[in-house]
This record gives structure tokens, sequence and C-alpha cells, in this order.
């Protein structure tokens, strides 16, 4: 069993469900030495979550997005984890999702594509400065620009120890001005690698 995490369905909107590259509009699940890495793009953007696994089973697949979230909604119980294995169905793969809210697992299919190679977009150097942020202060700035209908904001930054300055105009007119502030000063540091650094295959295989 593969535990999923209960922001699960955050991790699926960085997918791109509109795309024809049936690849980008799903999750990448790699399982291997004992790490879980979860994967979604839709070209622009990325995240990737890396966490110890409970399984030994190796596992390289792509499992569609819409229909994971879908699964997920329809057995979790509040906010909490839940599981998935992946399996044959007619001979054909798919990860069935497992809960508490629901007696028997719900099915998601798997896609087939070449998952870009995400490692490469996280190089192995040390920045020039970087910056910590609150999270939830960022998103409700964040969500100011998004409703103003802004398609875009510049993010100004100085160094370590100033503030960000963000700034955009709304296509209405309105000039939006923001500031987040840095939570530490001991901002330094290089961007954490994921766990496990094992190198996988590109070619999409389940494993159940």
């Amino acid at each position: 069993m593969i535990r999923l995490p209960k922001f699960i369905r955050s991790i699926v909107g960085c997918a791109d469900a509109t795309s024809s590259r049936y690849a980008l509009g799903g999750v990448n699940v790699e399982v291997a030495d004992g790490v879980v890495n979860l994967t979604a793009t839709d070209g622009r953007i990325l995240v990737n979550v890396s966490y110890g696994s409970e399984s030994s089973q190796p596992v390289n697949t792509i499992v569609n997005g819409k229909a994971l979230a879908k699964a997920f909604g329809a057995v979790c119980k509040a906010k909490c984890d839940e599981r998935m294995e992946m399996s044959l169905v007619n001979a054909t793969p798919v990860a069935m999702v497992y809960g508490k809210k629901s007696p028997v697992p719900m099915v998601a299919d798997v896609v087939e594509g070449r998952f870009p190679r995400w490692r490469d977009v996280f190089p192995d150097m040390t920045p020039k400065f970087a910056i910590r942020l609150d999270c939830e202060l960022l998103a409700n700035l964040c969500k100011v620009f998004v409703e103003a209908g802004a398609s875009r904001a510049t993010f100004h930054f100085t160094d370590e120890h100033s503030a960000v300055r963000i700034d955009a105009k709304a296509p209405t007119g309105e000039v939006i001005r923001a500031v987040a502030m840095p939570v530490a000063t001991e901002n330094g540091g290089s961007m954490p690698a994921p766990l496990g650094g094992f190198q996988v295959d590109a070619s999409v295989a389940a494993a159940g």
C-alpha cells in the first residue's frame, strides 16, 4: 500500500487536465528504496512530494489526476491520509484507492505516456540567497491578485533579509502592490533534495 497524503488533491491541481499530452494530466507515482515520490506538472509549474514508503513493492506509473482526486474524495474521511495500491483489472493497470469512508476501494485509471524528467528542474546548486516566507500569508496575498483578474504579478527580491515586493495591474486599471516579510533571518541554504536520490527508468510501469 502507498500512503496518499491528505493534500493529494492539491498536488493533482498542479497537473494539466486539458493537455493533449496525457502524462501531464496525471500524477507520476514512483516507489523505490523505501521512498514515495509524487510529482505533478502542467509544463509551467511543478510540484514534487517525497516521503517514506510503507511498501517495498517498486512502482513507476502515472495515475490519471482527475480520477485520482475523485477517488480520494469518495473514500477519504475528514482530513486524513488514505491508501493506494497498484493492481490489474482485466489485465489493465489501475490504481485502487482505499479509505475509511468507503467499504470498497475506488478505481483510478493509469495513463500512458512519458513523464518529464522532473529531477532536472531541481539543479544541485547553491542559490545566491533564499527567502523563507509564510505559505498561508503568501497565499492570501496571491488571492488578491487572482481575484483582481491580474494574469501576471512581478516578485521583486533584494536580498535574504529584505521583504519580497509584489506588484501587478488589474485589467480594470487598479495597481496592486504587496509586501511579504521573511519569517526568519536564517533563510540561506540550498533547496533540499527529495528523499531518495535514486534514478528511475522513464518508461511507465505499474507494479502490483
